[in-house]
């Protein structure tokens, strides 16, 4: 028996089931139980040629009810999905803040431990120095002391293999930008004489 797919020519199997039952109820309205069809160099009665429609029939609508199930039960599923979910991660939240970031029981609800942070001795020791010696360098954080702050970066800071901190150069010192001399007010302009010279004549009694 060579094989078939269940949709030779693009026909559907809803489909070929209607065809199955039309040709059903054709055969038994048009062909008298005695009438012999030949089909294929195969001969049969109409009786025959029935019986072997109604097999094929019966296994194709032995699917619909299986099927109907199948969809129902897919659109149950679909209903409740979306709560699920949700009702899932809350529940994981919930244990995860009851037994901490770090617990090893985490993995038996498939929660995953958070990665703890770890920082070594030299990097805290690194860090601190860095702010005092910011802090020493700069000075407070007032405004008009921001502005006269004349150093810029860090010291640069190390860790020896033994442990001893490390404290480089000094940061650069910059200048404070020059402020141009303001230009001299101009003077008030001489007074016009009154005297001899002015207008040349000799004053009385001279």
């Amino acid at each position: 028996m060579s094989h078939m797919t269940t949709k030779p020519n693009g026909i559907t199997p809803a489909k070929f089931e209607a065809d199955l039952a039309e040709l059903l109820d054709a055969l038994v309205a048009n062909f008298p139980a005695a009438t012999t069809i030949t089909v294929n160099g195969r001969a049969m009665k109409q009786k025959a040629w029935v019986a072997l429609v109604r097999r094929y029939l019966k296994a194709f609508r032995a699917v619909d009810p299986v099927l109907q199930a199948y969809r129902d039960v897919v659109n149950r599923r679909r209903a409740v999905e979306v709560e699920a979910r949700e009702l899932v991660k809350a529940l994981r939240a919930a244990v995860k803040t009851l037994l901490g970031n770090q617990s090893p029981l985490l993995s038996r609800f498939g929660i995953p431990m958070d990665t703890a942070r770890t920082t070594s001795a030299q990097d805290t020791l690194v860090s601190v120095a860095k702010r005092r010696q910011t802090r020493a360098v700069r000075g407070t954080k007032g405004r008009k002391q921001r502005l006269a702050i004349k150093t810029v970066g860090n010291p640069p800071l190390g860790v020896t293999s033994e442990g001893e901190l490390n404290v480089g150069a000094p940061p650069v010192n910059v200048a404070p930008p020059s402020t141009p001399a303001a230009a001299p007010e101009p003077g008030p302009a001489p007074a016009s004489g009154t005297g001899d010279s002015g207008t040349g004549h000799t004053p009385a009694g001279a």
